[in-house]
């Protein structure tokens, strides 16, 4: 029995299989999806663009370039008047470096003969610069468009500004040798051996300091007057090393009464190459019979850290700045006025002289100049030697041949009204005034005589 009913089970299923197959093929099926088509055929895809004239739709058109001429034409009075005899372009010049020998002048005038719209591009064919380093042959339009491309820098790397942090060598110390001893008869003795001449010129040395270190003096030095209408107060320059010193007013401190003690600790009396010390007499001496000397920390016109071995390309737009920081913890530099900065060369860079920043001239040397000033008055000019070099480099000018560069490009040229003709109003010709040129207003005007090749110009989609 059991048997029996699992017979009869089989052949229902069986029979449902065989209705539900019979359906399919018979009647559509459900889908998550749109029915799909039942041909395997289509309508060609279409793009239709609205043409300038009139915004009237039409079918996409290609531009072939066939129908389009040119006629180029030179100028020989730097731009004003064209040849009327048509000519192709010289396939080599040099372009010196001032007007109008710097710059040739073109008109190439090109006709559309078709009666449909052409796009045409200008180009030079194998386009080489040359020239002396420095150069910059370019290549630029007036009409119908303002362009300018400069085609010696074409693939030409120019190379960063750079500058290098350096330190001074030595420090400034201040020497008052009268001016604080007290006024009377019993200091008339020191005031005679120690007051420099009457009319003794800044530029005169008269005092000495000698210094060094463990007990060692062996670095002389002399002092200098700070300001032409005082003999009070003298600076020198000693070693930044140094931390033992005195002063006399002999080369070699041998007479007693006429040096200074000695002193010991300058670090610790806090000179350093971004702080000074003033030293001064009172007129009185030591138990050795030296003139006894005390300090003070002041206002020096210092210069501790600076840039040298500064290097830049001479290109107009590249600058870079050597101005000093006198907030650092230690400053820069030390200074009662603002610091100034100066060229010792302006035909190699100028320099501006509150910002410090460096714009280059000419290819060479030269120097900066940092101008300091004490609380004393004297304008201290750091750098007039090797020690703030800048070097200003000419840049090379590109040796690659451009194969096909632009002049102009996507020129739209409209239809000719009638086959291979001129249109009555010309709105089928477009000018192209260009030139090349030697000078750039981004890289600077010619300062060296540029050249040129070419295999002539030719019109491209």
């Amino acid at each position: 029995m059991k048997n029996r009913k699992l017979t009869a089970k089989k052949i229902l299923v069986v029979v449902l299989a065989v209705i539900l197959f019979i359906i399919c093929i018979s009647s559509s099926t459900f889908s998550w999806f749109k029915t799909r088509p039942n041909s395997s055929s289509g309508g060609k895809l279409s793009l239709t663009l609205p043409l300038q004239e009139g915004g009237i739709n039409a079918e996409l058109k290609s531009y072939d370039g066939s129908g389009v001429t040119m006629n180029t034409y030179v100028s020989e009075d730097d731009g004003i008047t064209f040849s009327s005899i048509a000519a192709a372009p010289a396939t080599s010049g040099t372009l010196g470096t001032t007007s109008p020998s710097n710059r040739i002048y073109y008109k190439t005038e090109i006709i559309n003969g078709k009666t449909t719209p052409q796009n045409v591009s200008l180009y030079i064919k194998n386009f080489a610069t040359g020239g002396q380093a420095n150069a910059n042959v370019c290549v630029g339009t007036n009409e119908p468009v303002k362009s300018f491309k400069n085609y010696s820098l074409m693939g030409v790397t120019i190379p960063s500004p750079t500058k290098v942090t350096a330190n001074a060598t030595t420090k400034r110390i201040y020497f008052k040798p009268v001016s604080e001893v007290p006024s009377g008869n019993n200091y008339d003795g020191h005031r005679t051996n120690w007051s420099p001449p009457s009319g003794t010129s800044t530029t005169t040395p008269y005092y000495y300091v000698r210094s060094g270190n463990n007990g060692s003096y062996s670095n002389s030095t002399r002092f200098y007057r700070c300001t032409a209408t005082s003999n009070s107060v003298w600076y020198a320059d000693i070693p930044w090393g140094d931390n033992q010193l005195y002063i006399s007013v002999t080369a070699d401190g041998s007479v007693d009464y006429q040096r200074t003690q000695n002193f010991t600790d300058l670090y610790g009396d806090g000179l350093s190459t971004s702080q000074s010390l003033c030293f001064y007499t009172n007129g009185s001496y030591t138990d050795y019979n030296n003139a006894w000397a005390g300090k003070y920390t002041c206002t020096g016109a210092n210069v501790a850290t600076f840039y040298n071995n500064i290097t830049i390309s001479n290109v107009n737009g590249q600058e870079v700045s050597v101005a000093l920081d006198n907030t650092t913890t230690p400053p820069q530099y030390t200074s009662q006025a603002a610091i100034k900065y100066y060229s010792s060369d302006q035909s190699i860079f100028t320099i501006n002289e509150d910002t410090g920043v460096i714009t280059p001239v000419g290819a060479g040397n030269a120097y900066v100049v940092y101008r300091v000033t004490s609380e004393f008055g004297e304008s201290r000019d750091f750098g007039t030697s090797s020690t703030t070099k800048v070097t200003v480099n000419n840049v090379n000018t590109s040796t690659a041949t451009i194969k096909s560069a632009p002049i102009v490009t996507n020129l739209m040229l409209s239809a000719a009204t009638n086959e291979g003709q001129v249109n009555t109003d010309k709105s089928n010709v477009q000018t192209v005034y260009w030139f090349i040129q030697n000078g750039d207003p981004m890289y600077g005007m010619a300062t060296a005589n540029g050249t040129y090749t070419l295999d002539g110009i030719y019109l491209g989609l």
